[in-house]
């Protein structure tokens, strides 16, 4: 029974950090997303040409990580 109020404490404590933790990942999603809808609106304003050199700096982006 002692072992089960430990484990219990444990899940306890952990449960704020873990919210937190779950609140940035969405947080940094719906950024991305965000910063995707503006790009493809970005592009779809520019003139083909510009399209190719936009595409190859996300790539660039991406690349690095």
């Amino acid at each position: 029974m002692e072992i089960l109020g430990v484990l219990i404490m444990m899940v306890l404590l952990l449960i704020p950090g873990l919210n937190k933790l779950l609140e940035s990942a969405a947080y940094r999603n719906r950024a991305q997303g965000k910063a995707e809808v503006i790009r493809a609106r970005r592009s779809a304003e520019l003139p083909p040409a510009r399209r190719k050199q936009d595409r190859r700096k996300q790539d660039r982006r991406k690349t690095r990580g």
